[in-house]
């Protein structure tokens, strides 16, 4: 009933709804994924501070309260991460699951008061890095309020299929040309760090003479392009 819902976010009469036929994505485009991803990592943030939520899951006390920390510095360190799928030059991004991880870090830092901080420091081998600090005794109050308000945005324009607004949500939640020197850093520092071959080489599930068995591959540059080439066909590769 159009004339007695009333906009979660705003008061008032909603000014938008679902047309005759109309999908949620078919409403919100290229949107819709973004949209789904942030919301459920927005609600996997507030679950974390639920207490009853904490214990149903065998996690109560202080071991609740690390794991609650855990969560949203592993949110947090995500989304900072993520920035390297966004081009700059573009304002495009690679991935809509990177996009969303960016989005909890943006709201969080808008929230401000210290909660959580970015900033330049001298790491444990003495060169000059960034440093990701995340408040715990601020996640239950700004952290949390923060995240509630986004989600609850979000979810006023999925329900009412408000494209416009949920646009503009993306576009205030998006990365300031500054924070270019965030990917920088992570690609410079990526650069440096040793490949783990052992753990990048897959083995494949193969197929001879009716027989089953699992193809491993030696763990160098080789191996890990004989692996690739055997899970996929010529088409996938192209």
């Amino acid at each position: 009933d159009i004339d007695r819902t009333e906009d979660m976010v705003k008061g008032g009469k909603i000014t938008s709804w679902y047309e005759e036929g109309k999908t949620f994505k078919d409403v919100f485009g290229e949107m819709a994924e973004v949209l789904e991803k942030a919301k459920s990592l927005a609600v996997t943030l507030l679950l974390s501070c639920d207490e009853e939520v904490l214990s149903a899951a065998g996690y109560e006390d202080d071991v609740g309260r690390h794991l609650k920390y855990a969560i949203w510095l592993k949110k947090m360190q995500g989304g900072f991460a993520s920035i390297i799928s966004y081009n700059f030059d573009s304002d495009k991004w690679n991935k809509a699951d990177c996009r969303a991880e960016y989005m909890m870090l943006a709201v969080v830092l808008e929230a401000g008061q210290g909660c959580l901080s970015i900033e330049k420091c001298m790491d444990a081998y003495g060169e000059e890095n960034l440093c990701l600090r995340l408040d715990r005794e601020k996640i239950d109050t700004v952290g949390l309020r923060a995240i509630s308000s986004f989600l609850k945005q979000l979810q006023g324009c999925i329900s009412t299929a408000n494209a416009a607004d949920a646009e503009r949500i993306l576009t205030k939640f998006a990365p300031d040309p500054h924070q270019k020197e965030w990917m920088e850093s992570i690609l410079e520092k990526a650069s440096s760090l040793p490949i783990d071959l052992p753990h990048i080489v897959l083995p494949n599930v193969v197929e001879v003479d009716g027989e089953v068995s699992l193809k491993e591959y030696a763990a160098t540059a080789e191996g890990v392009i004989d692996s690739v080439l055997d899970r996929y066909t010529g088409e996938q590769l192209a």
